[in-house]
């Protein structure tokens, strides 16, 4: 399983653990029984691995957890653990129902946005290694086959307008390290893009790719199909 199958089980699974625990010991405490955190902790874990069992992985969890929490508890009765149980399960319904569902999905999107872009530091690293790798191998070239008179030939500047020819023209930038964006305005459309990431654009030999390569505070370097790269200022 990859990085985006196993984040939107995951980090459910935790966040529920978490506020299950600690509902379950909330209401524990309210009725001033004592009870041993780190127990609960792993009683509520085996509760929640419980519920992904297909059909009847609830009850099964409620009975997981009315069986093993006297484990956590010192002296409890079985009303205690029952009544922490209902209070707890009815909470987390609840909060399943209206309130969960946009925190996961908000976790998630965030979660896999900075695995991304982790992903893409690395890469990009390992790119720069390759790069300098290549450069000292280079450099080990008989210097003797080497014009040290030859002036290297500079590379031509990338040329930065404030609007392309095709109407692509930077809305806005939200600048980050880990993940920076840029709003383009193309026509009556405003699209968000990162770096690596393209568009389509008309021209007049027809419909080209336009990629995002990179999105700095002030400008915007995009590269259109065909090899033309331009900095679009920010206007």
């Amino acid at each position: 399983m990859n990085t985006s199958e196993i984040l939107p089980i995951l980090i459910p699974a935790l966040l529920q653990w978490f506020i299950y625990s600690a509902l379950v010991w909330l209401f524990i405490k309210i009725q001033r029984v004592r009870c041993n955190v780190v127990l609960l902790g792993l009683v509520s874990a085996a509760a929640v691995a419980t519920t992904f069992v297909p059909t009847y992985g609830i009850w099964i969890s409620f009975a997981v957890l009315l069986i093993l929490l006297p484990l956590a508890t010192r002296k409890a009765r079985l009303a205690h653990s029952v009544l922490a149980v209902v209070l707890a399960g009815g909470s987390i319904f609840a909060l399943n129902t209206w309130v969960l569902p946009s925190v996961t999905t908000d976790l998630v999107v965030r979660a896999e946005q900075w695995v991304q872009a982790a992903t893409q530091q690395g890469e990009e690293e390992e790119e720069d290694n390759s790069v300098v790798a290549a450069a000292g191998d280079a450099e080990a070239v008989d210097s003797s086959l080497i014009d040290t008179n030859a002036v290297p030939a500079e590379p031509p500047p990338i040329p930065q307008v404030w609007q392309h020819e095709t109407g692509l023209s930077v809305r806005g930038i939200s600048y980050s390290r880990t993940r920076p964006l840029a709003m383009l305005a193309l026509g009556g459309d405003v699209l968000t893009l990162g770096p690596g990431e393209s568009l389509s654009v008309e021209t007049r030999e027809g419909t080209v790719r336009a990629r995002c390569v990179a999105v700095e505070r002030s400008y915007v370097r995009v590269e259109f199909e065909g090899g033309e790269v331009v900095d679009l200022l920010l206007d």
